[in-house]
């Protein structure tokens, strides 16, 4: 009887210590209920990090982008959580809210924009373990904030003229980026220090190419000029001072002889593809009120975050 009681015992007690090696129910689900971070009179849970955690990484990988390391991904997202919490409280106080209507559009035009039915994009969310109502939860904290936002910052924005023409050259830069060039360059060369009978000469000899590449004649017959066909290339990747001239020219357009430490250069634009659309007044004017708004919107963020008591729970 004693050596069967002992053996009850002895089994006992791997159970329990085998159960103690195995993270049980409630374990778990304290760790995700268990606080990250106290923001103010709020907290943020490991829940709430977990799942933006999760957002990142499916959004990251339909984008095709790689992510930092986890540790600093983690901090990144919390400080954004952070950031999220103090706004809500600051609208909440502020009496700023958002109608079902409000929510309902932005909706829409989220699914417009994806080209999808809004079955659809439920049906994607699902797919990526994402829940509609958390979805929707989010859409309408992202109103609310918006319009705190533009109340704390957005009237106060004002923009220059100096900050316009800074814009307008951003636009033109990326405009001309999506444009390539095809093209032939035509140089007569010359010595670093050419007499005037050789610059005259030179000039001569520029003039009739052109004339000639005017009236269609083969590059490979051109008399004096060494011919080279650029290729396809963007703006950024010509030298400066042809990329000043092709980006003015019509396709079947010739240039006009031009100087260059090498010589004298006559261009032809064979072909151009890409849309280029020219820059207005108002596009640049917006460009530089969004520039003018997000450093006002970051200095602020910063300033209540300072503001606040915040406290990150380490061990996490």
């Amino acid at each position: 009887m004693f050596r069967i009681f002992g053996v009850l015992i002895l089994l006992m007690t791997s159970l329990v210590v085998g159960a103690a090696e195995l993270p049980s129910p409630s374990s778990m689900a304290q760790k995700e209920n268990s606080i990250v971070a106290i923001v103010n009179d709020s907290v943020i849970l490991q829940s709430e990090l977990d799942l933006q955690l999760k957002q990142a990484a499916l959004q990251a990988q339909a984008a095709q982008m790689q992510l930092p390391d986890q540790s600093k991904l983690k901090a990144q997202i919390l400080k954004q959580l952070i950031y999220k919490k103090l706004q809500l409280q600051m609208a909440s106080k502020a009496g700023i809210s958002v109608t079902d209507e409000e929510v309902a559009d932005a909706i829409a035009n989220i699914a417009k924009r994806k080209k999808v039915t809004l079955s659809q994009l439920k049906a994607q969310l699902s797919s990526q373990g994402l829940s509609f109502d958390n979805f929707k939860s989010e859409i309408k904290d992202q109103i609310i904030i918006s319009k705190l936002q533009h109340q704390a910052v957005g009237q106060d924005v004002q923009v220059s003229n100096q900050d316009i023409a800074k814009a307008s050259k951003v636009l033109k830069a990326h405009q001309a980026s999506s444009v390539k060039y095809k093209a032939v360059d035509v140089l007569v060369p010359l010595p670093s220090s050419p007499t005037k009978a050789q610059q005259q000469q030179a000039e001569s000899i520029a003039k009739t190419i052109q004339q000639q590449l005017k009236a269609g004649v083969a590059t490979d017959t051109l008399q004096g000029g060494e011919a080279t066909e650029l290729g396809w290339r963007t703006a950024q990747q010509l030298p400066s001072i042809f990329a000043d001239k092709l980006t003015t020219m019509t396709v079947g357009q010739v240039s006009s002889p031009f100087s260059a430490p090498n010589g004298l250069h006559v261009l032809m634009l064979l072909d151009k593809k890409g849309n280029q659309v020219n820059v207005t007044a108002q596009q640049a004017r917006n460009l530089a009120y969004e520039q003018q708004y997000n450093k006002a919107l970051s200095d602020w963020l910063n300033k209540i975050y300072k503001q606040s008591y915040i406290q990150i729970v380490s061990d996490q």
